[in-house]
């Protein structure tokens, strides 16, 4: 009998489909293989895919218990030599920096496991002695979990992408008994007078960017990396992609109040014909889009005289003001495109205006560097941004 969720139909235990009349897909597990098995059936037809998705599983079974079937041998070199450039290096929500941040945390699980070392002979005991290792060397918790989680999306983008050998059933690696206790999230914001300082040190080829990030809330890559076809000027919003998964993570909506569209503009919106543009990035460098400015922020934020300050603190910057300004936490929430609020029953949707009030807001902080906004702490700041 089939299920009705809100989102994704499911029959029995193997198909799914997003949508009414769409296509099935495979998802299931079969052990020996890490999460599920989602793979499209290519056909609508609810019978058809049954049987696609049973003979597939049976299939995939057979392979993983009798080791008949030979799947192609990576090193854990390769594998994320691969990885990096079918992958993160292609993917639109990542940055130069993030892309370098995500290529620094495996290289020191390559160098702990060993370059020449294949994906099928990780194991248990290996992956326990490298995170003893990662604390010798004295990474945090959380850093400690980003350099698994990254490994484990190595070997799932493998298993299921390239159909390469990895740990298979009993060898299967217990991943959550890698994960390390995490201290309480940092948060870190600006007073008016501090952004305004920080606007003045920093270079001009990132000035904008740091407005941006301060009066929309965006995180660094929808920031550095805003394109003119993101902003749609005449239904008076900016589209940008969501962090994460591109599937599970709609496309976020920023409504263009007068704040941002003044902002766009001095930034070159209107072409010679003063029409708005609909391509090319918005900030650029030497005539090239911006690639990593992770230093130029950080000479910018140490001649500020700023200390412990990040640019994604930017985006805590602008939920804190809002809060300190009596902005409610359901539309803060909304204002910043956390996927809570599209998942999350107990919040209801904001009415638009809500929120190009609230950018207002931020708008108003920065045009006044005595504003109090911002200058006392604020606890709930945790709730608010990530």
């Amino acid at each position: 009998m089939a299920k009705h969720h809100s989102k994704t139909e499911l029959v029995g235990e193997k198909i799914k489909r997003r949508k009414p009349g769409g296509v099935w897909s495979t998802d299931f597990r079969v052990p020996g293989f890490e999460g599920r098995v989602r793979k499209t059936t290519e056909t609508k037809d609810k019978g058809a895919a049954e049987i696609i998705a049973n003979n597939f599983y049976q299939k995939l079974l057979t392979e993983t218990l009798t080791g008949k079937v030979e799947r192609e041998v990576y090193t854990l070199e390769a594998a994320v030599t691969r990885y990096t450039i079918d992958y993160l290096l292609l993917k639109k929500t990542l940055t130069t920096d993030s892309i370098a941040s995500i290529g620094y945390a495996l290289n020191a699980v390559i160098e702990e496991l060993g370059p020449e070392i294949k994906l099928h002979e990780i194991t248990n005991n290996k992956l326990d002695k490298m995170i003893a290792a990662f604390k010798r060397r004295g990474l945090k918790g959380s850093s400690i979990n980003r350099h698994w989680q990254y490994l484990r999306s190595v070997l799932r983008k493998a298993e299921r992408g390239w159909g390469a050998k990895v740990p298979v059933y009993p060898d299967l690696i217990h991943w959550q008994d890698l994960k390390q206790k995490e201290s309480k999230p940092r948060v870190r914001f600006l007073s008016p007078p501090e952004a305004h300082q920080l606007l003045d040190e920093a270079a001009p080829h990132i000035r904008g960017p740091i407005e941006l990030a301060l009066i929309t809330g965006f995180r660094k890559s929808n920031a550095v990396d805003l394109d003119w076809s993101e902003c749609h000027f005449a239904e008076g919003y900016i589209k940008v992609a969501q962090k994460g998964d591109e599937k599970d993570n709609p496309e976020f909506i920023k409504p263009i109040n007068q704040t941002i569209l003044r902002f766009l503009i001095d930034h070159g919106a209107l072409d010679e014909d003063g029409n708005y543009k609909t391509k090319g990035r918005v900030f650029t460098h030497n005539g090239k889009p911006l690639g990593s400015i992770r230093k130029a922020f950080q000479n910018a934020v140490k001649r500020a005289g700023i200390k412990d300050f990040t640019f994604h603190d930017l985006r805590h910057t602008y939920a804190s003001w809002l809060l300190k300004a009596g902005v409610d936490l359901v539309t803060i929430r909304d204002a910043l495109g956390h996927k809570d609020i599209k998942t999350t029953s107990i919040y209801a949707n904001v009415a638009e205006a809500d929120v190009l009030k609230a950018t207002d807001l931020i708008g108003s902080a920065l045009a006044n560097p005595e504003s109090q906004i911002g200058h006392t702490p604020v606890v709930q700041i945790e709730q608010a941004a990530e």
